[in-house]
C-alpha cells in the first residue's frame, strides 16, 4: 500500500513533524512526504482554460502534472497543513487553485484521502473543513480529518509524543478504508 503525504507548510515545523511521525508509526507503509515549498507550482491565473479546454491547456508549465502523477500512483493521500488566520497557508491554497478543474470532473473516485491540520488552538476546524470539502469534490473517499494542537513555546517533541495515539488511530482508519475499499 502506498500513501502520499503533501505538506503545505513553508517550513519543517509541527505539520512536517506530524507527517514524519506517520513514517515512524507505520514503517512497512510505502510512504512519501512531498513538501509543497520544494515543488515548483505556479500561481493560478484564473484563465479557466483548464475547465473549458482541458488541464493540458493550462498556460502554466510547472510541476503540477508531476504532483498529479504522484497522487495517481498512490492508494491514499494525506494533506497536511498548518493553520494561518483560520485557513490553510498560501502554498496549500495554491494547490487547491491549481487543482480546481477537478471540481468540474472528479478524477479521484478510487482514491482515499485524509486531511491533517496543526494549529495553536483555533481555526483548525475551518481549515480542515475547506480541505475535506475540496478533496471530496475532487472525488476522494474521505477518512476523518485529524486536528492537532501545538502550543507555541512548548517543546515540539513533547507535544508530538502526546499526539502519537491520535495520529496512529487516524492513519489506521485511513489504511483500513483503503484495504477494505470502503
Amino acid at each position: 500500500m502506498k500513501v502520499l503525504a503533501i505538506c503545505g507548510s513553508p517550513r519543517k515545523g509541527n505539520t512536517y513533524s506530524a507527517l514524519h511521525a506517520i513514517r515512524e508509526r507505520f514503517p512497512d507503509l510505502d510512504y512519501e512526504i512531498v513538501m509543497l515549498k520544494d515543488i515548483h507550482l505556479g500561481f493560478c491565473k484564473g484563465c479557466y482554460n483548464c475547465v473549458l479546454r482541458g488541464e493540458e491547456k493550462c498556460p502554466i508549465k510547472d510541476d503540477r502534472d508531476l504532483l498529479i502523477q504522484k497522487i495517481n500512483s498512490a492508494d491514499g493521500l494525506i494533506l497536511g497543513s498548518p493553520v494561518y488566520s483560520h485557513m490553510v497557508p498560501a502554498l496549500m491554497k495554491n494547490l487547491f487553485d491549481r487543482f480546481g478543474f477537478y471540481a468540474h470532473r472528479p478524477a479521484f473516485v478510487d482514491k482515499y484521502a485524509m486531511s491533517l491540520v496543526t494549529c495553536s488552538g483555533y481555526g483548525g476546524e475551518h481549515a480542515s473543513e475547506f480541505m475535506d470539502k475540496s478533496l471530496n469534490i475532487y472525488g476522494f473517499n474521505m477518512a476523518p480529518c485529524l486536528e492537532l494542537h501545538f502550543k507555541p513555546g512548548k517543546d515540539r517533541q513533547v507535544q508530538l509524543k502526546e499526539h502519537h495515539q491520535k495520529i496512529f488511530t487516524a492513519v489506521s482508519v485511513l489504511i483500513a478504508q483503503i484495504s477494505e475499499g470502503k
